[in-house]
């Protein structure tokens, strides 16, 4: 029997002592980049206590969970855990927790502004490319490349040019954008595109400063994170197929 009491949109007295002196912190999301990976790059950069966990059987658990979606982050302290969900919320609550919202609120703003840009790409990637229907999907997607992901490219690459490239530290928008590239060069063309994204050195630089960051080495040489991006690549190449196929997961 667990000894750990779960609250969620609690009005528990103790919920925001729970946040804001966390013990640790469990993050559940599928064995897959996508809407995971710039938290488990943020835990794991900050040197964090947390745990990687992924359904077993989604469909059993979807409706146990606040909005039938993932991911969740569960914060822990002492014997109780507060659940918060949605992806903004919780990358939102991280970066302010572990220090990768800049330094005041103007820079936090930026920053915010940033991320906004790279999650609104991830997202209509995912509702007008992933899951459109298969007949229309490579039209969509060849769209997509040719319009809203170049402009994404153009805009952040002017961006950070007018910035002097990047700035000193970094931030919650520094890891959504080098995890935004990640996800593209695991697309089955994903060589092609990450011709692209070298194209625009400012940019590029953000992905390789964030992908070969030291304290990011032994996250990324693991296992597990290599589990994830193998997963990814099965999952671009057939989002249908990779949904309805048995899995094992070991939590």
């Amino acid at each position: 029997m667990s000894l750990v009491q779960t609250l969620h949109f609690s009005k528990d007295a103790n919920a925001s002592e729970i946040m804001a002196h966390p013990d640790s912190f469990r993050l559940r999301y599928f064995q897959i980049f996508t809407l995971g990976q710039t938290c488990r790059d943020m835990l794991a950069f900050a040197g964090a206590k947390w745990e990687d966990t992924y359904p077993s059987d989604w469909m059993a658990e979807k409706t146990t969970t606040p909005f039938e979606c993932l991911p969740i982050l569960y914060i822990r302290k002492d014997n109780k855990e507060l659940m918060i969900s949605e992806c903004t919320p919780i990358e939102h609550y991280l970066a302010r927790q572990l220090g990768f919202l800049g330094k005041n609120q103007y820079e936090e703003t930026l920053i915010m502004s940033f991320h906004s840009s790279s999650s609104s790409l991830l997202s209509t990637f995912g509702n007008f490319v992933v899951w459109n229907q298969p007949e229309v999907r490579d039209k969509c997607y060849n769209y997509f490349k040719q319009s809203l992901l170049t402009r994404w490219i153009t805009n952040h690459e002017m961006h950070l040019v007018d910035n002097g490239s990047n700035g000193h530290y970094i931030t919650l928008a520094d890891i959504k954008t080098a995890n935004v590239i990640e996800i593209f060069i695991c697309q089955p063309d994903g060589n092609e595109l990450a011709i692209q994204f070298q194209n625009s050195p400012a940019l590029w630089k953000v992905y390789e400063t964030v992908t070969k960051h030291p304290l990011l080495a032994d996250w990324r040489s693991c296992e597990s994170f290599k589990k994830l991006e193998q997963n990814t690549k099965l999952c671009y190449k057939d989002p249908r197929a990779y949904v309805r196929r048995p899995r094992v997961v070991a939590n």
